[in-house]
C-alpha cells in the first residue's frame, strides 16, 4: 500500500502567515481543509498533500485571488525548506 505524498508543514505556515496579512481567518481556512493548525508550529511535521492542495483551493477561493501562489514567497524564512534554505543562502550559484 502506497503512503499518500505529504508536503513539509513549514511550507503551508507559509501561507497561513499571507492568508492572515491580507487579514484572512487561516485558522478557519486551515480547519475547513482538515488541517490542524496547531501541526503547522512543528518544523518537523508534514501534512498531507491532498489537505494542503485543499487549504490552497479554500485560501485561493477566500481571497479572490487565482494568482496567490505566486506571492507567498514573501512569507518564506530560510527555515522553510529546512536545510536546502541555508544551502541556497551559503551557495555562491545555484549551480
Amino acid at each position: 500500500m502506497t503512503a499518500e505524498p505529504t508536503t513539509l508543514a513549514s511550507w503551508t505556515r507559509a501561507l497561513r502567515k499571507q492568508l492572515d496579512a491580507l487579514g484572512l481567518d487561516s485558522a478557519a481556512l486551515c480547519h475547513a481543509a482538515g488541517l490542524d493548525p496547531a501541526l503547522l508550529d512543528d518544523p518537523n511535521a508534514r501534512c498531507p498533500l491532498s489537505v494542503t492542495t485543499r487549504l490552497w483551493q479554500l485560501a485561493v477561493a477566500a481571497s479572490g485571488d487565482p494568482a496567490l501562489g505566486l506571492k507567498t514567497s514573501q512569507y518564506v524564512s530560510p527555515t522553510t525548506f529546512h536545510a536546502l534554505g541555508y544551502a541556497l543562502i551559503a551557495s555562491s550559484s545555484l549551480r
